[in-house]
């Protein structure tokens, strides 16, 4: 249901829920935790070729910000040697290296990266992508790439471990390490692309001297997910936490 076509008594309830949520974040976690790590459905690539995903290992099947980010992939025809933080099946290093690029493909657990050279060889693209087990980017020079890509751990809540694909931390300490480090394996000019939700509390985890370009977004019964592009910037930009920015509608649900 779409918020202009709720009634008053609608969009309270549904303000009421919103609230409760954000109250009970913990709560949240442990339910998406469960839900999007399931092995099925399974993903699909822009290709239409379905994709191999296995129990407790993200899956972006089920997950509104992979499919968003892989729709800005797409549109921005990203190039040159890219990243892929957190890869999990190889989803979006699988969709880069379509469009022609080198894709260095990491994630911190195994059997990610395991299932995303089966992936990557069953799309006939494994000449194209590297996978390398390691913690987000810290495997990098400094000014190394010009396009790193991630579908980080954004929700803020308690993480059940270090592989933990959904939560973040209660304040978001994960997603803030990850984007400072990111940036210091940037080149000058390149870019972070990444996704984070409402109930992210982006502002407060921002690396210093960096500029956020919001590229679209989209929106569930429960948030909004937003895809961002980051940059280096010798002065720190204003983050709009309203996000009142216009942007393009990718995709909504009903």
């Amino acid at each position: 249901m779409r918020d202009e076509r709720r009634t008053g008594s609608e969009k309270s309830l549904f303000n009421k829920l919103e609230n409760y949520l954000s109250k009970h974040m913990n709560i949240v976690g442990t339910i998406l935790r469960f839900i999007l790590t399931l092995p099925l459905p399974s993903p699909k690539i822009s290709s239409g070729h379905k994709i191999k995903t296995m129990w407790k290992i993200f899956n972006p099947a089920l997950a509104v910000s992979s499919h968003a980010l892989m729709k800005v992939l797409k549109a921005k025809k990203v190039s040159d040697i890219c990243v892929d933080v957190g890869t999990g099946t190889g989803i979006l290093a699988l969709e880069m290296a379509m469009l022609g690029n080198y894709v260095i493909a990491c994630d911190i657990n195994v059997k990610a990266g395991e299932i995303t050279v089966i992936n990557a060889k069953e799309c006939n693209l494994y000449d194209n992508i590297d996978v390398v087990i390691g913690d987000g980017t810290e495997f990098l020079r400094s000014e190394a790439v010009n396009t790193i890509v991630m579908n980080p751990p954004y929700i803020p809540c308690y993480r059940k471990n270090h592989l933990d694909p959904v939560c973040c931390g209660n304040k978001c300490e994960l997603l803030g390490i990850l984007l400072r480090d990111a940036l210091r394996v940037l080149k000058p000019g390149g870019n972070l692309i990444f996704a984070f939700s409402t109930f992210t509390p982006l502002s407060s985890v921002m690396p210093l001297e960096c500029n956020i370009r919001l590229l679209a977004y989209v929106k569930t019964r429960i948030d909004t997910i937003y895809v961002a592009q980051l940059s280096k910037s010798k002065k720190s930009s204003m983050f709009n936490t309203t996000y009142g920015e216009p942007m393009k509608i990718i995709a909504r649900t009903e």
